[in-house]
Order: structure tokens, then C-alpha cells, then sequence
């Protein structure tokens, strides 16, 4: 894998716009009124732009796959972040839909892998474009990105609302740590990393 640098945005955020158009824990989150594909790329952009200040970015050799990684022991509330919220809030989520996407994202973001001796690393987006899929583009990204947790000493945990990417995961040596029903089935998975990897 490759590590995305600021020419590899626009690229990104159309692979990751495209790969989450149907999916239902993005569709809880953006407007459903407005230009629906224009409210996931404010999502997009939004992740984005938190992870590559607090997190890092990859893309798979080929440009088919990336990722998006965050670091939630680094991340912190800054006047940039404010901003990049707000252009969220009008341009993504709507104004409306503020205090409950708020309100269930604090939640989420507390169900978090019982680990005391790893950071964890969140991986926030793993993303295909449709006609690529199955195709073993994200499967070898994956596999880039475990290695890359191993070598941080980092424990890797996600979410994920499609049935059929629990049990992908799960291949991988993921675990289900949690379980939750908010309308559509949301799964919880981690993947620790031996305790003798030194914690970057």
C-alpha cells in the first residue's frame, strides 16, 4: 500500500462516495434532502480531512481501495476542526439532523475494544468502488493495514453495518465485540496485535 498525499484527494472521495452510496449506517447520517451524492462526499471529506491530521490515509498499489485510519488518542477539538464540523453540518448531515447524529456518534465512539495495553487505531473507512469489488483490492489492503498495525503496536477496531463484512473480517482474525440494533444491524470488530510489539 502507498500512503495518499494531497493530489490523491478528489481520487479518494470519489472511490469513497461511490463505494458507500447504499450503505446504511452513511444513509443514518447524511440529509436525505439536497443532492444525495454530494451529502456523502461532504461525509467523505469530512473523514478525510479529520484523518489526515490525526490519523493516516492509504491507498492499495493500484489505486482501487483505500483507507482511512484515526488515531482517537490523538485526535483533539481545534478551531480547524470546528470548522471542518460546520461545513459538515451544512453541507453533509443538515442542521436538523445535528443533535441526533451527534448523539449517536458520542455513543458509538464509547463502545470501544477492552484493551488497556494497546492505543487502539480506528479504521473509519475501508472503501471499493462497485465495479471492483471482489476483486481482491480490498482484501490486499487489509492485509497492508494489519501488518501496518502490528508494526504501531496498535489494537484495529471498525464498525460495520453489512452482514457480509463481519464474516469477511472475521477471516482476517477480527473479533465481534459488540453487537447493536439502531435500525440495522451494527457490528462491532477488533483485531489485537501481540504484546510485544513495541507502541509507537
Amino acid at each position: 500500500m502507498i500512503k495518499a498525499c494531497p493530489k490523491d484527494k478528489d481520487h479518494i472521495l470519489d472511490l469513497l462516495t461511490y463505494a458507500f452510496e447504499e450503505n446504511l449506517s452513511v444513509k443514518d447520517v447524511v440529509k436525505s434532502r439536497g443532492n444525495y451524492w454530494e451529502n456523502i462526499y461532504a461525509l467523505m471529506n469530512y473523514a478525510y480531512n479529520i484523518c489526515s491530521v490525526y490519523g493516516k490515509i492509504f491507498l492499495s498499489e493500484d489505486k482501487k481501495s483505500c483507507a482511512l485510519l484515526l488515531f482517537p488518542d490523538q485526535k483533539k477539538n481545534t478551531i480547524k476542526t470546528r470548522f471542518w464540523e460546520l461545513k459538515l453540518i451544512l453541507g453533509g448531515i443538515g442542521v436538523s439532523n445535528v443533535n441526533k447524529v451527534l448523539t449517536r456518534q458520542k455513543f458509538l465512539d464509547s463502545i470501544l475494544p477492552h484493551t488497556t495495553e494497546q492505543p487502539p487505531m480506528y479504521l473509519w473507512l475501508l472503501g471499493v468502488k462497485p465495479e471492483n469489488q471482489f476483486s481482491g483490492a480490498g482484501t490486499a489492503l487489509l492485509k497492508d493495514l494489519l501488518e501496518y498495525s502490528q508494526e504501531k503496536g496498535r489494537a484495529i477496531y471498525l464498525r460495520t453495518s453489512v452482514d457480509r463484512n463481519v464474516d469477511f473480517y472475521k477471516k482476517f482474525g477480527f473479533q465481534v465485540y459488540k453487537k447493536l440494533d439502531v435500525g440495522y444491524p451494527l457490528s462491532f470488530l477488533w483485531k489485537a496485535v501481540s504484546v510485544k510489539q513495541q507502541i509507537a
